[in-house]
């Protein structure tokens, strides 16, 4: 955490592009993965997300198969509140985990903003815990005079690959703007000079 936020910091100038719900996501085929006691009761859960999320999700320096961050610890009160154990694993990068609850191989996302794709094969729990904002980081030589999106235009951004910030602007950037993905936020802090603008959801 310290290392990025020393990057951030280098990054420069950020800028609000719009707030979007953080919830928990229960993928349809639960019953796959969940373990059950002898008379059916649910009493293990397998939960996980974005790893490339702090300061909700990251993984746990001293135990790779472990995610950490504020989600992990709303997520076992949670277990707490239902007495039962909910495990936050990393299972890989942000688009492994989402192909993984299509399959039926977790029971939870926990922090995942809501887009009509993904409620293909995940339902969502409301109300949303989390309103988070997400926003435009540009070095602080660009002089980007950012207002609305338009301003992005004819730019290069780069975001984390599979990263949603909302239908309307994952819309909006399909149709009009030049974003490449990169496989973590590190990288994608680390090839600021070589873009006009990054695109993260803090």
């Amino acid at each position: 955490m310290k290392q990025l936020g020393q990057h951030c910091h280098r990054a420069g100038l950020l800028r609000k592009i719009g707030g979007v719900c953080l919830v928990v996501a229960l993928g349809f085929f639960m019953h796959r993965a969940h373990a059950a006691d002898t008379s059916g009761v649910c009493t293990h859960m397998v939960a996980s997300g974005n790893p490339e999320f702090p300061p909700y999700l990251w993984r746990d320096p001293n135990d790779a198969t472990r995610l950490i961050g504020a989600n992990a610890d709303f997520i076992q009160l949670l277990a707490k509140e239902l007495g039962i154990t909910i495990e936050t694993k990393y299972i890989g990068p942000w688009g492994r985990v989402q192909e993984e609850t299509k399959l039926g191989h977790e029971d939870l996302i926990v922090g995942v903003f809501l887009t009509l794709p993904r409620l293909d094969y995940m339902d969502y729990v409301y109300p949303p815990f989390r309103i988070t904002p997400s926003v435009i980081w540009t070095r602080d030589t660009a002089h980007l005079n950012y207002k609305t999106w338009s301003d992005l235009r004819g730019l290069v951004g780069v975001t984390v690959i599979h990263n949603s910030f909302g239908e309307d602007f994952d819309s909006y950037a399909k149709a009009s703007l030049k974003i490449v993905t990169v496989p973590s936020l590190e990288q994608g802090i680390e090839n600021a000079t070589d873009v006009a603008c990054q695109l993260f959801d803090l």
